[in-house]
């Protein structure tokens, strides 16, 4: 989240805002599996991801990271975010 989307967060509520963001790399064949067990290694609560511009046949043909991660994700909250 920006320091802007930061800032409107805290003004539309009176809870304290506090993020926490881990950048890592890692080598890995499919992305999606990776992701999951990062967030499992790390209990990670939350999980950010962008949504393509891909269209449906596309994403039925190849596959889709954020699909993936929405069935096997368990007590995670996963925020999409859309492209503009």
């Amino acid at each position: 989240m920006s320091r802007v989307a930061t800032r409107r967060a805290s003004r539309r509520s009176n809870w304290p805002v506090r993020l926490v963001l881990t950048v890592q790399t890692r080598a890995a064949s499919n992305i999606a599996e990776a992701l999951i067990q990062f967030a499992g290694e790390t209990a990670a609560t939350q999980i950010v991801l962008g949504e393509s511009n891909h269209s449906r046949l596309y994403q039925l043909l190849h596959g889709s990271v954020l699909r993936e991660v929405l069935k096997r994700t368990r007590n995670v909250d996963v925020f999409i975010a859309r492209p503009a």
